[in-house]
């Protein structure tokens, strides 16, 4: 989650924090101080600008985005792979661009079985 303007207060069940303008968390961390972070580009929200920005984070948080922009389900063939890291802004207008980038990013396939894309 990133604020663009103004303050808000995000919590998890045990712990509230508040952002300011220019800073993110990643939702599935701790919710530490030391896990916000700053925004690094003006064209943030990237879902407004049809982008995906990555600054290292998971394939798993990444994928979780790609399955809800898209509304596809991305399975793991190894649980490890959950936790290869992306840097860097994808195109996210088109799913195949999409997952041909991550593949070269991440030196991973994605192979699609049924109506489930599984990286290999």
């Amino acid at each position: 989650m990133g604020v663009s303007q103004g303050n808000v207060k995000v919590s998890n069940a045990t712990l509230d924090l508040q952002l300011k303008e220019g800073q993110l968390i990643n939702v599935s961390s701790n919710f530490s101080s030391g896990d916000i972070s700053e925004i690094y580009y003006e064209d943030y929200p990237d879902w407004i600008n049809q982008k995906f920005y990555c600054d290292h984070t998971s394939l798993s948080d990444l994928c979780a985005e790609i399955e809800r922009t898209f509304n596809i389900k991305i399975k793991f063939s190894k649980p490890s792979l959950q936790e290869i890291t992306v840097s860097g802004v994808i195109d996210a207008s088109d799913l195949e661009a999409v997952l041909h980038t991550v593949s070269l990013l991440t030196q991973h396939e994605f192979k699609l079985e049924g109506d489930t894309w599984t990286i290999i």
